[in-house]
């Protein structure tokens, strides 16, 4: 074993994905609270037709990976 290996990387490219990896990290959790709140309000605080439906997206996540979990285990 030896770090001969680490000497020829592309390092310009890594520090690129580092960054890269860093800006999604700040950029999408901040993005996602934002939308959710504002579903969060549709579905909440509005009285406008189909609010239920949003309400359905919103929850989707939560049921799909039980589903997909408990059907793989079955099949």
């Amino acid at each position: 074993m030896s770090f001969n290996h680490y000497a020829s990387l592309p390092w310009e490219i890594v520090f690129k994905a580092l960054a890269n990896t860093a800006i999604l990290a700040v950029l999408v959790p901040n993005r996602d609270a934002r939308n959710r709140a504002c579903l969060s309000f549709v579905v909440l605080r509005s009285r406008i037709r189909g609010r239920a439906a949003f309400d359905f997206i919103a929850f989707l996540p939560h049921a799909v990976p039980s589903i997909v979990s408990a059907w793989a285990r079955f099949s």
